[in-house]
């Protein structure tokens, strides 16, 4: 019992333990255990995730502050591959050209914001608001915008090939020379939308709670 008394307190204080006689020869005391060493990220890897938190924090300011202070983010032609804008406020920011394939983009302020150009291919923008962003020329094959708000959003020429937009409200959206194969527009609310043929939504995928551009007019996106 000694003997597993001197270990354990040579354990637990890295120092020769107590003088307890030993039951039977003495051991020598363990030696302290080497401090655990953890591998440290490079500086450099942690320069853009830090740049990008300062301008999300920053343009958030800009914006809540009416643009007396902070600075609108201007992230154009940035490489934002993978990134995560989980509910950033970017309202009105600059994001033209912007990498952002398979970005995670839940629940995310776009409203207003200048997406054109942008690769969006397999991004997922979970019930994010685009209301009035500019997407022209945008890439979002395979996007996932289930839920999202993009009224008055300008898609001209965008790629949304494969795109979930069930349920999306697409009202007053422009969809001129969009590419709308097997887009899904399940419950989509497209009143008003302008610019689309009979031969784009042919391509994407409806159903009987798509709300088509000739159709009723209802009192907010989904009817609502």
């Amino acid at each position: 019992m000694r003997r597993i008394l001197n270990r354990l307190f040579a354990w637990m204080s890295g120092a020769p333990a107590p003088s307890l006689p030993p039951d039977g020869p003495a051991e020598p005391a363990p030696r302290p255990a080497a401090a655990l060493s953890l591998p440290m990220a490079p500086a450099a890897a942690a320069g853009p995730a830090a740049e990008l938190a300062e301008a999300l924090r920053a343009h958030r300011q800009w914006v809540e502050t009416g643009g007396r202070e902070g600075r609108r983010a201007d992230l154009s032609g940035r490489s934002l591959r993978l990134a995560s804008l989980f509910m950033a406020n970017l309202r009105e920011a600059g994001l033209q050209g912007a990498n952002l394939q398979r970005a995670e983009i839940q629940w995310t302020d776009l409203a207003g914001a200048d997406l054109a150009g942008a690769d969006l291919s397999g991004a997922d923008l979970f019930q994010s608001n685009l209301e009035g962003a500019r997407l022209a020329g945008a890439s979002l094959r395979e996007a996932g915008l289930l839920s999202a708000n993009a009224a008055g959003a300008d898609f001209e020429g965008a790629d949304l090939e494969g795109a979930d937009l069930k349920g999306a409200c697409l009202r007053g959206a422009r969809l001129a020379g969009a590419r709308l194969d097997r887009a899904d527009l399940r419950g989509a609310d497209l009143t008003g939308a302008r610019g689309l043929s009979p031969e784009q939504l042919a391509r994407a995928l409806t159903d009987g709670a798509t709300r088509l551009p000739g159709g009723p007019v209802p009192g907010g996106c989904g009817g609502k």
